[in-house]
């Protein structure tokens, strides 16, 4: 897609607040462009200021090539509450392969848990939490991060038991 020279609010994409990178993430991959090429893009232009993140934002990503994403302003906003299957859906549909049925079981405790604990909802967002945790066989995890014990990772980061083998961490 060419498109004409934009307005001065372009900036690059590691520059932007971290809210504002998961944003564009989760919306680049739902149409099913490359994310890379958005972390790699020359240009990114916000839509006019005052619309939040609502807008059409443009991905500038060669001399004349790049590409737009539309946000609503319900999109943008809105929040939604989801069940145990609404999140294992999400993941199977995003995130196939990053942690097991057991393994989204035990994550979705841990955040409703964590809701309620904290008093703070949880902006669910599947990209979001797959950068944050992973899931992996604990003597991996252990051998990774140089520890002797489990008990040694949990002093480091959250940690949720799986099963007797394998766990989620978060990534510190």
């Amino acid at each position: 897609m060419k498109y004409p020279e934009q307005e001065n609010n372009s900036v690059p994409f590691f520059s932007m607040h971290a809210e504002v990178q998961m944003l564009l993430a989760r919306y680049v991959w739902r149409t099913g462009h490359n994310l890379e090429m958005l972390i790699k893009a020359k240009e990114i232009t916000a839509p006019v200021h005052g619309q939040g993140y609502a807008g059409t934002w443009k991905i500038k990503t060669g001399e004349n090539t790049g590409f737009c994403i539309n946000i609503s302003k319900s999109e943008a906003n809105m929040k939604q509450t989801i069940n145990r299957t609404d999140f294992h859906n999400a993941f199977k549909k995003m995130r196939p392969d990053n942690f097991s049925y057991e393994g989204l079981n035990a994550l979705f405790d841990f955040l409703e848990e964590y809701e309620v604990d904290t008093d703070k909802e949880i902006e669910f967002d599947v990209i979001e939490i797959c950068c944050e945790f992973f899931e992996a066989n604990i003597d991996d995890v252990l051998k990774d991060y140089r520890l002797t014990s489990l008990e040694e990772l949990e002093e480091k980061t959250r940690v949720i038991k799986v099963n007797e083998t394998t766990v989620i961490c978060e990534r510190f």
